[in-house]
């Protein structure tokens, strides 16, 4: 007997309506996890994004009428691959704005952190909440939705700014800072884009962020964390160092981010499932008046319909090379 995917039902509410009901959803609930995990500083901050899971796995339900997994996170060897993927290029991405500041004498000292402690797996996990979460609600829920209805450039600077304005009050931010991560919102959803999934972006993001902080003891945009393997200390023009902000506010960090962006943009599209937006599109191509996502490349060719026959969960791949 051969397996069904269950019928495609078309999302209650019209995609604005949605993200308008999410974001204050986010909101409500992130600020009432940030005060009750307070007590526990920063760590318990991080462990509060878990919120977000609960709020995409709930609007994805109810009002999408989609799986949880279907946002772009199915349990494949494939997946598992892209995310550690993503976890490689993060800690590449960082070696080589730090081998940057080393050779141009912004590296003042680095040495063991006093600071160091088991606590160091906490952060990472705490880390790994998230990175992943912003990954999920991002080039997640906001990038989706929009995809449904509109072309991408629509839902990616919509989803983007969402994104920079919540880092707008952080310490040290700077307009190179906001800069650099309207870069690395762009450069991740188009790694979602090409690759169907959210696996890689979750994986860049969390190492990213981690071994920034509670390896390499630098500030992960503008805030400090109490625990890390090394002190690293930076002298030099911010415009180099970043600032208050930390890399990420450098013009350094900027190459680096626009030389992901360009990978990306260079990829063709890397699945052959259609995903659940994609399904959403076509079922609604004609009430729209033909309004929909435009393909980004020539060599994206249309997605297969529903019910279409899938490609090996693997052949997706984990590389963004050809």
């Amino acid at each position: 007997m051969t397996s069904t995917s269950p019928p495609l039902r078309l999302p209650r509410l019209s995609p604005w309506a949605r993200l308008a009901l999410f974001i204050v959803a986010f909101f409500i609930v992130e600020m009432t996890l940030t005060e009750l995990m307070s007590p526990f500083g920063l760590l318990g901050m991080l462990f509060s994004f878990a919120g977000i899971f609960g709020v995409v796995a709930f609007f994805s339900a109810f009002l999408d009428r989609r799986s949880f997994a279907s946002i772009g996170l199915e349990m494949t060897r494939g997946g598992l691959a892209q995310f550690a993927l993503g976890a490689a290029l993060g800690v590449l991405m960082l070696c080589i704005n730090l081998m940057v500041l080393a050779a141009t004498g912004c590296v003042s000292s680095v040495h063991i952190s006093s600071s160091a402690s088991p606590l160091l797996i906490a952060y990472a996990l705490g880390f790994l909440v998230q990175g992943s979460a912003e990954e999920l609600m991002a080039r997640g829920y906001l990038l989706q939705t929009l995809l449904t209805r509109y072309r991408a450039a629509v839902a990616i600077t919509f989803q983007l700014l969402v994104f920079v304005g919540l880092h707008l009050l952080n310490p040290g931010v700077s307009v190179l800072a906001v800069v650099n991560l309207t870069i690395f919102a762009f450069g991740t959803s188009l790694a979602y884009l090409r690759l169907g999934s959210l696996w890689l972006p979750c994986g860049l993001h969390f190492a990213w962020n981690f071994t920034l902080s509670s390896v390499a003891g630098l500030h992960v945009s503008g805030v400090d964390v109490p625990v890390r393997l090394y002190e690293t200390t930076l002298r030099g023009p911010s415009l180099l160092t970043g600032g208050e902000f930390g890399v990420e506010a450098s013009v350094i960090n900027t190459a680096v981010w626009l030389t992901f962006c360009f990978v990306c943009a260079r990829r063709s599209k890397r699945y052959q499932q259609p995903t659940w937006w994609e399904q959403v599109r076509t079922l609604t191509r004609d009430q729209f008046g033909g309004v929909v996502v435009e393909e980004l490349t020539e060599a994206e060719t249309p997605a297969e319909q529903p019910g279409s026959a899938n490609a090996d969960d693997d052949s997706a791949g984990a590389s963004l090379s050809p």
